[in-house]
């Protein structure tokens, strides 16, 4: 008991700001849960629960929807005589991602090859400095990232009079995370560099040649492509098995149904660009180290990747996101520099906002 007070007193302002945090999440819960409509008013702050608006259902989008599937085909067709253009761009899509497949799996072969050989994959860009920081100060960050969710919405709620952009709901969405990252970059950047009077090489930012850095992340990516589009079939046929239509994820959405053309290509600079280096400074900059220093190189790889890949809250991504993250964790582990799993997310997230506006294009 004495050793748990000693540690609340340590932290009493991290366990205040938790304990706000879980109070609103219960008030929230607790106004959805008795709320028919799904929309509900905390403070100046209106909340509208998935599945509901005015008091009506929501038709959502749905992925690996068969109808969808068929009037697609048919949009192509159509296309195909209407904008021969738009027609000869998705022909070239689809071979560019044939043939990154088949790369994909000859360069799985010659690593299996050399793997069974012995010989140990060497791409060391920089050595990274032993972190100081500790699992505790993970946690906090953690925290400090919720609450500035909450400080923001509320922010948001009362600017929104003055500021008509708030009233879109995808543009709240993306400035909302955007400044959730900023507050968890800045409380990491006082751990890291203050409190703990470290260099930048400790969270795997030293300064490598751009080339290979480049080199190994394309080449890293190409090889986990075949295993994320053979996860991706094996997860439509089990969805087929069961009968059931996942949701599409919500930044999917966002591209397909957002009309402001300035909310879209906000919303496309932050998922491929601003998203990764975030997302990659907290769990293979900062998480990953130090649950590597206290329980392994297997362990750490694999927690902050299952970590990674709920945050992502979609179903049907739980698997594909899961191996990418333990390739992100790996080629930093092998690198040591966190440029390399930067690089990678972007160009995973560039290829997937541009495939989303490639449907959109199409009419999906």
């Amino acid at each position: 008991m004495g050793k748990f007070s000693d540690m609340l007193g340590r932290n009493r302002i991290y366990a205040l700001i938790l304990f706000v945090v879980i109070v609103l999440n219960v008030m929230v819960f607790s106004e959805i849960m008795g709320t028919k409509s799904g929309r509900t008013q905390l403070g100046s702050i209106e909340i509208l629960s998935e599945g509901a608006e005015d008091d009506q259902p929501v038709e959502r989008n749905k992925m690996f929807d068969p109808e969808e599937v068929k009037e697609r085909e048919v949009r192509i067709g159509i296309i195909a005589i209407e904008n021969p253009t738009l027609y000869f761009l998705l022909a070239t899509v689809n071979l560019a991602i044939f043939f990154v497949i088949f790369l994909g799996m000859i360069v799985d072969a010659a690593f299996l090859a050399r793997r069974r050989k012995g010989r140990k994959v060497d791409i060391t860009l920089v050595c990274s400095e032993e972190p100081k920081w500790k699992v505790s100060d993970v946690f906090r960050v953690v925290i400090i990232f919720v609450f500035a969710g909450y400080v923001f919405a509320f922010v948001q709620a009362f600017l929104s009079v003055r500021f008509p952009i708030l009233e879109n709901v995808n543009f709240r969405m993306i400035s909302d995370t955007a400044f959730m990252n900023i507050a968890g970059i800045a409380v990491m950047y006082h751990f890291v560099f203050r409190k703990y009077a470290q260099g930048i090489s400790a969270m795997g930012l030293a300064g490598t040649s751009a080339w290979k850095v480049l080199l190994t992340a394309v080449t890293g990516y190409v090889a986990i492509v075949p295993v994320l589009v053979g996860i991706m079939i094996l997860t439509f046929v089990f969805m087929k098995v069961i009968n059931y239509t996942p949701p599409m994820q919500p930044i999917v959405e966002v591209f397909l149904e957002e009309k402001e053309v300035s909310v879209l290509w906000l919303s496309a600079l932050f998922a491929a660009i601003f998203g990764p280096v975030a997302e990659e400074l907290f769990f293979r900059g900062f998480m990953y180290p130090v649950l590597k220093k206290k329980w392994g190189v297997a362990v750490g790889i694999m927690t902050t990747s299952v970590i990674f890949s709920l945050l992502h809250t979609h179903i049907v991504g739980f698997l594909p996101i899961l191996v990418l993250g333990v390739l992100l964790a790996y080629l930093y582990e092998k690198t040591g520099s966190l440029f390399v799993p930067m690089a990678v997310h972007m160009i995973h997230n560039i290829g997937m906002v541009f495939m989303v506006f490639l449907a959109r294009a199409v009419g999906t």
